[in-house]
């Protein structure tokens, strides 16, 4: 886990602990024309969590390697429009 990772998953942890729930979606979309950037954000209980929370999928990727959340199932055609739903990890740390 590196410092740039702890407070994406503090931040998504916090999200589903006052939500009642376990996993999270990352989502992704393009309008499909330039100048607009892929969007993506990640919602918990259907509500976007990703204000002020500077993120890329690779920190996701690295969260999912350390063992914090895991992979349940992606949809979607592509990487521009997809959902990937993810679950949390117990965190060992509390009984």
């Amino acid at each position: 886990m590196t410092a740039h990772n702890s407070p994406i998953l503090l931040k998504i942890r916090s999200a589903c602990l006052e939500e009642g729930v376990e996993t999270f979606v990352y989502r992704t979309e393009w309008t499909g024309y330039l100048p607009f950037p892929l969007d993506h954000w990640i919602e918990v209980a259907g509500r976007s969590i990703s204000t002020n929370l500077k993120f890329a999928e690779a920190d996701l990727d690295q969260l999912e390697a350390n063992g914090a959340i895991e992979r349940i199932k992606t949809e979607g055609g592509s990487d521009f429009d997809k959902s990937v739903v993810f679950r949390l990890i117990a965190d060992p740390s509390v009984g």
